[in-house]
């Protein structure tokens, strides 16, 4: 027991003349990502095999690859850019026996000085350069022949429509930072404009971010929206969705912007903009599978039931009162109970109904479960 005890205190001696260890420094917090930028790691313009433009196949082929890759890296490392400011991504396209690769790069610093070089090596290589919404994104297509073109604009085309989707992701993904979302989705807006002027797909955008602005002065129950943003958001979706407009709204975009456009003239009671609104909520209905929230999906059908019912097409009404119904016994039932009581006895217009026995089978039919009585 004594020669235990007394290793035991020569370990410890041992042990504390040893010198102490320098604790670890607390490595910093990750910085919080911005949501104004957009990297082509996680949003890519390239297009994917489900969504490559219309006529064309992607090719797994990357022999040709190499040549042109070697010569825009180096345009990059002869300026002294580094992997964080300068990326490349290329794909092959085929088409009617037509080969065409396209590279998209980005590029964050000495933007302009890597498009001066890059022109010079785009004549001597013959490639076609184009700007893809942003000064640092830029298009090169190597190939020959009228395909070029052909693939140069459809390219454009899926940038415009895939810059509207980033933006409405900064819309819909605030997490709290709502002011910077919205920032960042006009910010998007501008990068589409500048490939397609009017481009109707940013103006139902910017439409979305004044429709947002125009609810932030709803913070109670009765205060209503600002008036002076809802007709700014009016003013750009029907921008978007006038006859001949160049590249109108697609998917998630158009069916909320249509959506609020029939939605805000309804509660506005201008008959003179029934028909528009009326419009505006057969495309959000029409086109319902592209949005993405199930009470969006109710709000549009609901919505255009009383736009029918307002212009005394009653069998219409009804047929879309059912359909909207379908959708709200599916919703959770304090919403149910909540939009099944506004309908059967609040909403004025559901007036035109009310007298046709079909209404009152309808809401039977529909009824939410009563809520369960409190054990005493």
């Amino acid at each position: 027991m004594r020669i235990a005890l007394c290793v035991l205190l020569s370990l410890a001696l041992g042990l504390a003349a040893l010198p102490a260890r320098a604790e670890e420094p607390t490595p910093p917090p990750a910085p919080k990502p911005d949501p104004s930028k957009a990297l082509y790691i996680s949003e890519s313009l390239m297009p994917s095999e489900k969504n490559a433009p219309e006529g064309w196949e992607l090719e797994d082929d990357d022999s040709g690859f190499a040549a042109i890759e070697d010569k825009l890296i180096a345009i990059g490392e002869g300026l002294g850019l580094d992997d964080d400011s300068f990326y490349v991504q290329l794909q092959a396209f085929s088409k009617g026996g037509a080969n065409v690769i396209a590279a998209m790069v980005d590029v964050d610093k000495k933007v302009f000085a890597y498009k001066h070089a890059l022109t010079a090596k785009a004549t001597e290589s013959g490639w076609s350069v184009s700007d893809l919404g942003h000064p640092g994104r830029i298009l090169v297509i190597s190939g020959s022949g009228s395909t070029v073109g052909e693939l140069e604009k459809a390219l454009h085309e899926h940038a415009i429509y895939a810059l509207t989707e980033m933006a409405m992701n900064r819309i819909r993904g605030r997490g709290g930072q709502e002011d910077v979302g919205r920032a960042a989705a006009v910010k998007y807006t501008r990068y589409i404009e500048s490939i397609a002027p009017g481009a109707g797909a940013a103006s139902a955008v910017r439409g979305v971010v004044h429709w947002i602005q125009s609810r932030k002065a709803i913070k109670k129950q009765g205060d209503k929206p600002d008036r002076g943003e809802e007709e700014k958001a009016v003013k750009f979706f029907g921008k978007a969705f006038a006859d001949g407009t160049k590249y109108p709204p697609k998917g998630s975009v158009r069916v909320w912007a249509a959506a609020q456009l029939g939605g805000i003239l309804l509660t506005w009671k201008d008959k003179s903009k029934l028909d528009e609104a009326t419009r505006a909520l057969e495309i959000a209905v029409k086109y319902e599978k592209d949005g993405r929230r199930m009470s969006q999906r109710f709000e549009s059908r609901y919505n255009l039931a009383c736009a029918y019912a307002r212009a005394k097409r009653v069998d219409d009404a009804f047929k879309m009162l059912e359909k909207s119904l379908e959708v709200l016994k599916n919703m959770p039932v304090r919403a149910w109970r909540n939009s099944h009581k506004h309908a059967e006895e609040k909403d004025e217009d559901m007036a035109p109904l009310r007298n046709d026995p079909r209404f009152s089978k309808l809401m039977e039919d529909f009824r939410p479960p009563a809520p369960k009585k409190k054990a005493h």
